[in-house]
C-alpha cells in the first residue's frame, strides 16, 4: 500500500494535524501509531502533547519553541524514517475481551420503535448468510483492531484477523436513538455507542459493561476513561441474557479481561 494521502494542516500556531489516509485501513492505524510513538521517543524541543486517533495525529506545539514550518519538517523526517524501516515494529498493545449480548431485546426494540426491519437479519442478508447465529459465530471469532477512542466514549474497531469479514450498509434513515452501551456495523468497522444517542449503522448487541466511564465508578477506569487505548486488540464473547444479568447486576466486582501485550507488524509502502 502506497500512503499517497498524507497532509500536514497547521491549525492556528499551537496546533499540527497530520492525516496517513482516509480510508480507515489498518495499515494507515498503525503507521500514525507509529509516528505518533517516535515524536515521544524523540522528545522534539517545543512539542507539548500529541494524540493519534484512527489514521491522524494531532501535536500541541509551543510557538516560542518550535515554529510550524520546523515542525513539519521534523515529523516528515520522522515518517520517512518510519516508512523506510525494516523489519517488523514494536508497539504496546493490550488483547482486550468484551462480553457482548449478541441480537439482544434493547437493540431489537430499538429497531421496532423506528420501524426498521431486524438489524441482525439486516447483516445476515446483506452478506448473504443464512441466519442471525452464522453473524454472530463469524463476528464473535475475528480479532478486532482499536482504530479510534474519541469524544465522550466512543470507540471504532476494525478486523484485524478474520476470514470472512462482515459488512453492513447505513440505515436510509438516521434512527433518533439507540440503546447505550451498544456495537453496531457499518462498513466492515463496528462502532461503539456510549450512551443513547442518534444512530445509522445497524446494531449486533449490547454489553453489560461500559467501555468507558468518565465518572470513574469502576476501578478499572481510576486511571483512565476508557477500557481501551488506541492500538489495542479486542475479543468480543457471546453471552446470554442470563450471563448479561449477572455481570451488569455485580458490575462493581466485575473484573475486565486485559491483557497487556506487544504487537508487531512491519510496514508496508514507502
Amino acid at each position: 500500500m502506497i500512503f499517497d494521502e498524507e497532509r500536514y494542516i497547521l491549525c492556528g500556531d499551537q496546533f499540527l494535524s497530520i492525516y496517513y489516509g482516509n480510508e480507515g485501513t489498518f495499515e494507515e492505524s498503525f503507521l500514525a501509531i507509529t509516528v505518533n510513538q517516535a515524536i515521544d521517543e524523540d522528545n522534539i524541543d517545543g512539542v507539548i502533547e500529541a494524540a493519534v486517533t484512527a489514521a491522524s495525529i494531532l501535536i500541541r506545539y509551543d510557538p516560542f519553541v518550535l515554529g510550524g514550518p520546523d515542525l513539519v519538517s521534523k515529523v516528515k523526517q520522522i515518517t520517512r524514517r518510519i516508512r523506510t524501516k525494516e523489519g517488523k515494529i514494536k508497539i504496546n498493545s493490550a488483547m482486550i475481551t468484551i462480553p457482548m449480548l449478541y441480537n439482544d431485546p434493547w437493540t431489537q426494540a430499538c429497531a421496532k420503535a423506528h420501524n426498521n426491519p431486524p438489524y441482525m437479519g439486516i447483516i445476515a442478508e446483506f452478506n448473504g448468510l443464512r441466519s442471525m447465529e452464522e453473524v454472530i459465530t463469524i463476528h464473535s471469532e475475528a480479532t478486532y483492531w482499536v482504530r479510534y477512542v474519541a469524544g465522550p466514549g466512543l470507540v471504532g474497531l476494525i478486523p484485524l484477523i478474520q476470514d470472512r469479514p462482515l459488512f453492513a450498509p447505513k440505515l436510509e434513515r438516521i434512527r433518533s436513538w439507540t440503546p447505550s452501551r451498544t456495537f453496531g456495523l457499518g462498513g466492515n468497522s463496528t462502532s461503539y455507542y456510549p450512551f443513547e444517542m442518534p444512530g445509522g449503522i445497524p446494531l449486533l448487541g449490547r454489553l453489560p459493561v461500559p467501555l468507558c466511564d468518565p465518572t470513574k465508578s469502576h476501578p478499572a477506569f481510576q486511571e483512565r476513561s476508557s477500557i481501551c487505548n488506541v492500538g489495542d486488540r479486542m475479543r468480543i464473547a457471546p453471552i446470554t441474557k442470563e450471563e448479561y444479568e449477572e455481570i451488569e447486576g455485580n458490575f462493581a466486582r466485575y473484573e475486565y479481561s486485559l491483557q497487556p501485550g506487544v504487537f508487531e507488524h512491519e510496514l508496508r509502502g514507502g
